[in-house]
């Protein structure tokens, strides 16, 4: 499938190609692109490869700049805690809907456990039925994610912190009426899938070009840190009490939630430089 792949409309300009490259432009809008702006490409992607072979290629230092360290920490954050969120979701909802479905009787609308080991076949499939319902969820959820942040009045920006929000708000829900937690999970599974996905797209826009594929890869690799230091704590968490784990969620969607508000701007329809 790479060879068939279209080359980078830059890659060809940068090469002196630049006809190719305006061609591949123009498949890609949809449009001819006129004389004066491809006159401005080329000089501003010139003056970007000369800024290169001087030497200035981004660097994890850039990322710490008097200019980038404040964004770049809340990044950071937000990276970290909507990945370890998600994650550890997926890895103790079928502990925590085995303890549920096994070991809970209604009574007064509190929940009480009843101390058995075994499964029966009948508890065992509401626990796989749920978990196939939160992963509908969460494949209905990318949709949201292709909308809201081309919303101008939401923006990615608003993305972010409404997903951690909602994702607050359902964890929430869980301890007070826990008799409802295997739905509530569900759509902590939808939101909590939000800003994970929408702050790939906002650290892409918002730092400068030359430093860009160095953000994405540090972020991405908080993200990653979120996602298997997840097991360890939840792990910890679960041997106290199983519904305890969503404390922990509920904890780190506040903090990402006021990270992503404290955000200083959206970049949705910002230009790029």
């Amino acid at each position: 499938m790479c060879y068939f792949i279209i080359e980078s409309p830059k890659f060809y300009i940068v090469n002196r190609e630049s006809e190719k490259g305006f061609m591949i432009l123009k498949e890609l809008l949809n449009e001819e692109v006129n004389q004066e702006t491809k006159e401005l490409i080329i000089s501003q992607t010139e003056v970007l490869v000369s800024k290169h072979k001087q030497g200035t290629w981004g660097s994890y230092s850039d990322l710490f700049s008097s200019t980038n360290y404040l964004m770049t920490i809340m990044l950071f954050v937000i990276f970290y805690t909507s990945s370890f969120i998600f994650y550890g979701l997926i890895y103790v909802l079928p502990v925590v809907l085995q303890e549920f479905h096994k070991g809970v009787t209604k009574d007064k609308q509190k929940i009480e456990k009843v101390q058995s080991n075994m499964v029966t076949s009948e508890q065992y499939d509401k626990i796989i039925s749920d978990i196939i319902i939160s992963c509908i969820f969460e494949i209905t959820s990318d949709v949201l994610n292709s909308l809201l942040p081309n919303i101008s009045l939401i923006g990615r920006k608003g993305t972010i912190y409404l997903g951690f929000l909602c994702t607050g708000i359902f964890c929430m829900l869980c301890l007070v009426t826990p008799n409802y937690m295997p739905l509530y999970a569900c759509f902590i599974r939808f939101f909590s899938n939000i800003p994970l996905q929408v702050a790939n797209v906002y650290c892409s826009e918002v730092f400068p070009t030359y430093m860009r594929s160095t953000a994405i890869g540090i972020c991405s690799a908080l993200s990653r840190i979120g996602a298997f230091t997840a097991p360890f704590i939840c792990d910890y968490l679960i041997l106290k009490y199983p519904m305890s784990t969503f404390v922990a969620f509920l904890i780190t969607s506040t903090t990402g939630f006021v990270i992503g508000v404290l955000l200083p701007y959206d970049t949705l329809n910002r230009t790029s430089y």
